[in-house]
């Protein structure tokens, strides 16, 4: 069970609120979350968690308490990587092996799609999924190929490793995404 932190809070404007939670080593975390979401998130007692996630108790994070928990395989993905800002306009729902590989992807200022790294010999380095594994390819079509059939190994369905190697539009894998809520799959 974590222990009592601090939890201040203080309005940032008309429509942001910022959660301050104060740890016991005087350590300070910030919050931010829509303003009409007050009545919700200041009815518990708040902690951050090591890596970052505002959560109170074990399972239940603000996430889940702003947006709702997500249907089985989703989570609620932080579309600008800042753990802390809560806003409903900053969460989206998406299928566990996207959040994976966007986090995966994070910082990474390639062209190139997930997972392919440039090399100066001007061949591709593709990530695998074994660790330390990182072959070269001689072009961009036989990189795609083997990071989709990596991700595959990993778990990730079919339409999301097409998605992140930019091989299906926005449009086309929301539609996608919308039809497997639906059936369920």
């Amino acid at each position: 069970m974590p222990r009592k932190c601090k939890n201040d809070y203080e309005p940032m404007n008309d429509k942001e609120m910022l959660l301050t939670i104060t740890k016991l080593n005087g350590t300070k975390k910030p919050a931010v979350f829509d303003t009409w979401n007050l009545k919700k998130v200041e009815q518990r007692q708040w902690h951050v968690t090591a890596n970052g996630y505002t959560k109170t108790g074990r399972d239940i994070g603000i996430t889940d308490i702003i947006m709702g928990p997500p249907p089985d395989g989703f989570v609620w993905h932080h579309q600008n990587f800042l753990r802390g800002d809560n806003r409903e306009s900053n969460l989206s729902l998406v299928t566990d092996s996207v959040n994976k590989v966007l986090r995966i992807r994070k910082g990474k200022k390639s062209l190139l799609p997930n997972g392919l790294f440039p090399t100066e010999s001007e061949k591709i380095r593709v990530r695998s999924v074994y660790k330390n594994h990182q072959p070269t390819m001689p072009n961009e079509r036989r990189a795609i190929e083997f990071r989709f059939h990596t991700l595959k190994k990993k778990g990730v369905k079919y339409d999301d490793a097409r998605y992140l190697l930019g091989q299906l539009s926005r449009k086309e894998y929301d539609d996608y995404w919308k039809i497997r809520t639906i059936l369920g799959n």
